[in-house]
């Protein structure tokens, strides 16, 4: 169970209605209560109620099915139910003379709730949400309508932090003019500069604040120091000297950027205690003082609180689809939850770790695990692997993953912590995942597998399957599990906790995920399919669109398809804004198995290809008169014998006699 999920309670149980849709929000561990809001239809819109049932209650009637999960869940809220499936970004491309575009909407609408956004665990965690919630739209500018206001901070928490939940009903409203608060604005108290002197810290300055901090903090640096790199390397602003003879900063094209007592305040707000004093002070300092540290998952209460990525290497080399070639190794990527140890997804990579396969990895843990299976042909069972969501929380060394692009997912991730060269144990529950091999002192050698891509995957995620289910967990137990009488394995913590709501879990549609987290490869639509590498794609659905009547004969259109490098049986395009599934298409009926490649063989092909045509090419004129010549021998006459004669052929008496001599012979 995540954040949003949609219930229902078929008979009516402990106060809460039939017929009514449920969303779970927050299942507090200190206080017993679990949360719920209900929407409601009012005069001028809609309205979101808080509703609090003891936890024990709402944790028996789940057990009991007095309580259900229902079957599909919603993406966006019920009354924008009409944009469900759909690319929201690409909305404002269909609209023509619209005075104020759909973003400009759910961003005004965000950047009111932002400071109670920014204030979530502690509003989620207090006793009274509302009374919070209420006195700060009271004192935001404007004296926003509390119930409008709670309506959206709960709106977009609900729907996974989709900004696109925020929109209104109403959709052709007029332009806003966002000049007001702008990050050109200084809002807030005056300052000795002057009123416009210092800019207003807007979200594009926020994430500038916290990746620069996460990239140029260094024990060796103090704070000041730190953001004169920061506002050096980020903002691009340079230190001169005024009339005055003063020195400031200054940016060449007045962009905005933070003060000083700004960028101390962010990063005290998206950084923790213990991360500043890691960053500031150094690892070994920081442990010093926190005194006894304990086990790696003390402090997290809930499933994907926190989870932990990391690569390792298990082979060699592969062998290459002609059964014999050796190929570059393999590495695998594990994504593991810090609370129950359940391996949460999975990723691999040609050779060397990699940032598409961390994203791969990613991938298999947002979406349900049926899917994934599918992808790679494993004939596994979703309840054999239920584990589906996303994590705010990532953990992970400086390779590859350190380079993602955070504007690509801010909607999901609010924390990403790259742990210390040469420190394993910051990551310890995602280290001890890995397989061991036994080490053996021998002569120089190297181990060839007899797999290629695909099958070492599917290995793999056999392997993952099988660790989820056999490893040892008891230092993960609580005495509530062992009195739950279930063996101590990753696979039944993960299960117990998930099934009685305790998990922090975003959840994701496959659309969204494949737009996140797959790389876009270039393809060409021909009439016949799509083409990627010159294997052919085909759905009947993406048919039905009509996409392929718009080509002409012997036409190409170029486009973008998303693609899963390491087994490329499907991929994905996006046409008006929708994502279609398409499958390989083989001219004739081909083993299963051979239809499940990687992008790395399909490119190894390429050249095969190019040289069995141009043999064609070249062998064409001689094996054509090679077989004129055996015809020329067997009748002793030449290929081309005859001659040209003048007029049109006349059917004579002479003509129509040998023609009956003719048929009366055969």
């Amino acid at each position: 169970m995540k954040i949003g999920t949609q219930l229902q309670v078929p008979r009516g149980y402990r106060g809460l209605q039939k017929n009514t849709d449920y969303y779970f929000l927050r299942s507090d561990p200190i206080s017993e209560i679990v949360s719920l809001i209900m929407f409601s239809k009012i005069q001028r819109g809609h309205a979101a109620h808080l509703l609090t049932i003891p936890r024990a209650d709402f944790e028996q009637g789940l057990i009991n099915l007095e309580i259900i999960k229902l079957p599909v869940q919603r993406e966006l809220p019920p009354w924008l139910s009409d944009f469900e499936g759909l690319n929201m970004d690409l909305l404002d491309l269909k609209r023509e003379d619209s005075k104020k575009s759909y973003l400009e909407m759910v961003e005004d609408r965000y950047l009111i709730i932002s400071v109670a956004l920014s204030r979530r665990q502690e509003i989620l965690a207090s006793d009274n949400q509302n009374l919070i919630l209420n006195k700060i739209a009271k004192e935001l500018p404007g004296k926003q309508n509390p119930t409008r206001f709670k309506q959206w901070f709960y709106t977009y928490t609900l729907f996974s932090d989709n900004i696109w939940s925020l929109l209104p009903t109403y959709h052709n409203a007029g332009k806003w003019d966002r000049s007001g608060i702008s990050g050109e604005q200084r809002c807030g108290r005056r300052n000795l500069e002057g009123r416009k002197a210092l800019f207003h810290a807007d979200e594009e300055m926020k994430v500038k604040i916290v990746k620069g901090f996460s990239q140029h903090a260094d024990p060796s640096l103090s704070r000041r120091e730190i953001y004169g790199k920061v506002i050096d390397k980020e903002f691009g602003c340079k230190a001169v000297k005024n009339s005055l003879g003063e020195v400031v900063y200054v940016h060449p094209q007045s962009k905005p950027f933070p003060s000083l007592d700004q960028f101390n305040y962010w990063v005290d707000r998206k950084f923790s205690p213990e991360k500043l004093k890691k960053a500031t002070r150094g690892t070994y300092v920081a442990r010093a003082q926190a005194g006894h540290i304990g086990k790696f998952s003390e402090g997290l209460m809930n499933l994907y609180e926190d989870v932990e990525c990391d690569g390792y290497y298990f082979v060699d080399k592969l062998t290459a689809l002609d059964g014999e070639t050796p190929v570059s190794g393999f590495c695998v990527i594990r994504i593991v939850c810090s609370v129950s140890g359940a391996i949460l997804g999975i990723g691999f990579a040609q050779g060397a770790e990699s940032l598409e396969a961390y994203e791969m990895a990613l991938f298999s843990m947002a979406i349900e695990k049926k899917d994934f299976f599918r992808l790679f042909g494993y004939l596994g069972k979703p309840e054999e692997w239920p584990c589906e969501g996303l994590s705010p929380s990532v953990i992970t060394d400086r390779g590859p993953f350190a380079s993602v692009n955070f504007d690509k997912h801010n909607s999901w991730l609010n924390s990403f912590e790259t742990t210390p060269a040469y420190s394993g144990q910051s990551k310890a529950t995602a280290e001890s995942s890995h397989p061991r091999l036994k080490k053996i002192v021998q002569a120089p050698s190297y181990f060839q597998s007899s797999k290629n891509y695909v099958q070492m995957a599917k290995a793999e995620i056999a392997r993952a399957l099988d660790d989820n289910h056999t490893s040892d967990a008891s230092g993960r137990m609580v005495a509530e599990m062992w009195d739950a009488g279930f063996t101590p394995t990753p696979h039944n913590i993960w299960a117990y906790m998930n099934d009685i709501g305790r998990t922090s879990a975003r959840s994701i549609k496959f659309h969204q995920a494949v737009r996140l987290f797959l790389k876009q490869k270039d393809v060409v639509i021909r009439r016949d399919g799509v083409y990627l590498l010159e294997q052919n794609y085909y759905s009947e659905e993406l048919a039905s669109t009509g996409v392929f009547n718009r080509i002409v004969r012997n036409g190409v259109i170029q486009a973008k398809a998303y693609v899963m490098n390491m087994c490329v049986r499907y991929i994905w395009l996006e046409v008006d804004g929708r994502i279609y599934e398409l499958a390989a298409r083989y001219s004739i009926r081909t083993v299963s198995e051979g239809s499940y490649i990687s992008i790395y063989e399909l490119e190894d092909r390429i050249p095969k290809i190019s040289r069995s045509k141009a043999k064609l090419r070249n062998e064409r004129p001689a094996i054509s008169a090679y077989f004129r010549q055996q015809f020329e021998e067997s009748t002793g006459i030449e290929w081309d014998a005859g001659q040209e004669k003048k007029g049109r052929h006349k059917r004579t008496e002479k003509v129509r006699n040998a023609e009956s001599e003719q048929r009366r012979i055969l």
